[in-house]
């Protein structure tokens, strides 16, 4: 399981890497928007016969069959919101539309409603309907968001880099350290594997990993104790938000989000720490930046 692992990181990682760095912004923007709708999917067929057992509704075949088509529906909303929300910065003039997208974003979320309440043949399953659109968005898009603002944030994906050294970076070590140190269990109902001993080495790889990527871009992203800060936050979201899938899959009671990455799992078993990680990395720099910058 290693060995497939590492032969898959090896392939990949570069591959995100040059896209990242040297593709216009418009086929970053797109590898994003592929990003959310592979996240929104197995959110969506995970979570609808989830929601559907956990709101006592009968699997009948009305609902057999919209369990497999309504993980689509999810991404097309999903895809409507990310592009509601970005569309204008690769507009050119984005000025002009400022704030446009804010109000788009809550025009889909209200239809989102108006389309639950109004095809559930009762209250229990529009609210089925709706929850499992309204989750889906909120953790299989808008942190994708965050990381599209983080790209905008500096040249060559600095930003985007550096929080995915910090998430991957801490993932390595928390499985290195854990592997060969762990005893303590960090939260043994929602994962079994995870220790204390850990999260202590995910820390200090995270720590590691951002400083060595800010030292490539010349020291250019902040200080060093603005970059340690950084990594002590992204880390810590990122193991919160590896431990919230865990959560979401024992509720699905499924082992894994999907099948996408040999050895790894699903997409979203490969993406959860940077869901969670994305956001609070991004308020750090954009802080930092308009305190020094205004």
């Amino acid at each position: 399981m290693l060995r497939l692992r590492l032969l898959t990181a090896l392939f990949g990682l570069p591959c995100l890497l040059s896209w990242l760095i040297f593709m216009p912004s418009l086929l970053v923007s797109f590898f994003f928007l592929v990003c959310v709708s592979f996240s929104i999917f197995e959110l969506g067929r995970m979570l609808y016969p989830a929601f559907i057992r956990a709101f006592h509704q009968s699997p009948d075949e009305e609902n057999t069959v919209i369990a497999k088509g309504w993980p689509w529906f999810c991404i097309l909303v999903g895809a409507l919101v990310y592009c509601l929300a970005t569309m204008y910065d690769l507009s050119g003039s984005p000025g002009r539309f400022a704030g446009a997208e804010r109000g788009g974003i809550i025009v889909v979320f209200i239809l989102v409603m108006i389309l639950g309440v109004f095809t559930g043949k009762t209250p229990a399953l529009a609210m089925t309907r709706i929850t499992c659109v309204i989750f889906s968005l909120v953790y299989g898009c808008l942190p994708w968001l965050s990381v599209w603002d983080l790209y905008k944030m500096g040249e060559q994906a600095r930003y985007v880099l550096l929080m995915l050294a910090i998430v991957f970076m801490g993932d390595s070590g928390a499985y290195f350290a854990g592997r060969f140190f762990g005893k303590h269990k960090l939260a043994p109902d929602l994962s079994p594997k995870k220790t204390w001993e850990g999260v202590a080495g995910g820390v200090l790889a995270s720590i590691i990993g951002a400083w060595i990527m800010n030292a490539i871009f010349g020291f250019s992203m902040g200080p060093w104790w603005l970059i340690m800060f950084a990594a002590l936050l992204g880390n810590s979201a990122g193991v919160m938000g590896d431990l919230a899938e865990s959560s979401l899959k024992r509720f699905a009671a499924v082992k894994d989000s999907g099948d996408i990455f040999p050895g790894h799992g699903g997409f979203l078993d490969r993406c959860d720490s940077v869901l969670f990680a994305a956001p609070l990395v991004w308020l750090v720099f954009y802080t930092w930046q308009n305190l020094t910058f205004h």
